[in-house]
């Protein structure tokens, strides 16, 4: 089970128990959570950025988008892994890593 805590830390849980500590302090506070495919989770965060970790808690890629982020889903359709992200104003926006597929 990996966690997102309000102060902006990332954790593993474990059968019950904490695993190593925080895993990733993440820049700012979190506002969404999405696993993207099995091995890595994608986190929107109140500065406006989306940010992609490793279950291990290496950073993979991050990126700003003009708004504030409202809520995030991830989706999976045949082998398309990606998510969806609603921003301030009612834009939805379709990512697939960190490309821009369609808003």
């Amino acid at each position: 089970i990996i966690v997102s805590t309000r102060d902006g830390g990332v954790i593993s849980i474990k059968n019950g128990k904490l695993v190593r500590g925080c895993l990733v302090r993440l820049e700012s506070k979190p506002c969404g959570m999405v696993p993207l495919g099995t091995k890595e989770i994608g986190f929107g965060c109140m500065d406006k950025t989306i940010h992609s970790y490793s279950v291990k808690g290496r950073k993979n890629w991050s990126f700003k988008v003009d708004r504030q982020i409202s809520t995030m889903v991830s989706f999976q359709k045949d082998i398309l892994n990606g998510f969806l992200v609603a921003l301030e104003g009612g834009e939805i926006r379709m990512y697939v890593g960190k490309v821009a597929v369609s808003s």
